[in-house]
């Protein structure tokens, strides 16, 4: 196809040995040309290969007039769409054009087409870049500089994260058609969380900064439900209206005494004594109440266990804070008693689980039954409850021990109890 031009709508044109194999999806960014990409991707995989896009240009060469210059005429367009099948059949002669040039202005750059043993195929690029071809559809796109794009076989964008600079932004498809957007900042260390439905309406956000997450669920009925969680421990939680005034969460209005909020007009400090919360850090009660870890520290001689940097109060215990902190602050905190208890119960589980974990003993297996790790997987996730675990658990599963793992074969901890025959019989092997 050496020397072979094509001439454009405006009079241009196109030197088909410019156009060389491995173009993106990613890359096309009208609807029209996308349109046009997928008729041509015939396995699906979001990239045209070398074949998909040779049978292509033949085609093109085929039906146009004029030799190497040639020329694609209204009747000879309509023969050669004809020829290019019914995903062509809504396609103008304009928007096919426009699609060639776009496969010759952005020439892929392909360096390396490689089909790993498991069946999928990884093209990389002169710029760095990657796109691996999954069996099941999936199309993941990576950048150089750590930015990607997930596409399903249907060149729908699944996820999506971008990287600018010390920010990522981060988009994902939820399973419920709704859409979580993440956005972290690696020099601030703050991450800022939004969860829509899949009518766009924002059903939940939260705020990590210093380890200390703050969430909003935003309830059916207005009533906005606010949390701090830290350590995955929900220290406190309080209600709102769509005004901001405390509520419960049926969105009935709490009361508050004059005398609560009641601000003095002198300038004497002020403190507020708290109840500290269970897994709530000294950095968490600063940033609740708008103070200085140092600050609180001052404040508490004698109160403050541990020494710097993991210094720390005891759930329960009440301190103070050198601030004067509003009824709307403290609204939804346990008192003493609760947070003791919130603790020993939290001790309590941690204490049954590291018990349980110290009653158990690896032994490995052969399994003959099933295929692949994947099948084991899930008959174990079966058995701990779970029937229907998702693609990123049993890969988890499979990450935990890599260098041990063998294929068919697989890793199970003992209970106290189990009997080595009853393991084998549930699990199809020998004992």
């Amino acid at each position: 196809m050496l020397n072979y031009f094509l001439k454009m709508m405006d009079g241009g044109k196109v030197n088909f040995d410019n156009i060389k194999a491995g173009a993106k999806l990613e890359d096309v960014k009208d609807s029209k040309s996308a349109s046009i990409f997928k008729a041509l991707d015939g396995n699906n995989n979001n990239v045209i290969d070398e074949q998909e896009l040779r049978t292509f240009l033949e085609k093109v060469k085929d039906f146009a007039s004029g030799g190497n210059k040639a020329n694609l005429g209204d009747k000879e367009f309509e023969s050669l769409k004809e020829a290019l099948g019914d995903k062509f059949s809504n396609c103008t002669k304009e928007e096919l054009l426009t699609f060639i040039k776009h496969l010759s202005d952005n020439a892929s750059g392909l360096k390396t087409v490689t089909t790993h043993p498991n069946g999928e195929t990884e093209y990389i690029y002169e710029d760095g870049s990657r796109v691996m071809a999954h069996l099941d559809g999936m199309t993941e796109y990576l950048e150089e500089n750590g930015s990607s794009t997930t596409r399903d076989k249907d060149g729908n964008i699944i996820n999506r994260t971008i990287k600018k600079g010390s920010i990522t932004i981060a988009y994902r498809k939820l399973d419920d058609g709704g859409t979580e957007y993440i956005t972290s900042d690696d020099t601030t260390g703050v991450t800022e969380t939004e969860v829509r439905d899949k009518n766009g309406k924002v059903v939940s956000q939260s705020v990590i900064e210093d380890g200390v997450e703050t969430k909003t669920n935003y309830l059916d009925n207005g009533v906005k439900e606010i949390s701090t969680i830290e350590n995955g421990v929900t220290t406190t939680t309080h209600f709102e209206d769509k005004n901001g005034n405390p509520c419960d969460r049926y969105g009935n209005p709490i009361e508050i005494s004059p005398a609560e909020e009641e601000i003095a007009e002198d300038e004497t400090p002020k403190q507020t004594r708290v109840v500290v919360q269970n897994g709530e850090s000294i950095a968490a009660l600063a940033k609740k109440f708008g103070c200085t870890k140092q600050e609180i520290i001052d404040a508490n001689p004698g109160l403050v266990k541990g020494k710097a940097p993991d210094q720390y109060f005891y759930a329960g215990e009440e301190i103070t804070i050198p601030r004067e902190v509003s009824a709307k602050a403290l609204a939804g905190r346990q008192t003493k008693e609760e947070a003791e208890a919130a603790y020993t119960a939290m001790a309590a589980r941690q204490q049954a689980i590291e018990a349980e974990a110290a009653a158990r003993k690896p032994i490995t297996w052969t399994e003959r039954n099933y295929n692949t790790f994947e099948e084991i997987a899930i008959q174990l996730f079966k058995r701990e409850g779970l029937a229907n675990p998702t693609k990123e658990q049993i890969e988890a599963l499979e990450q935990l021990k890599p260098e041990d793992k063998k294929e068919n074969s697989v890793e199970y901890i003992v209970k106290k109890g189990d009997v080595l025959s009853q393991i084998a019989l549930d699990n199809g092997v020998s004992s």
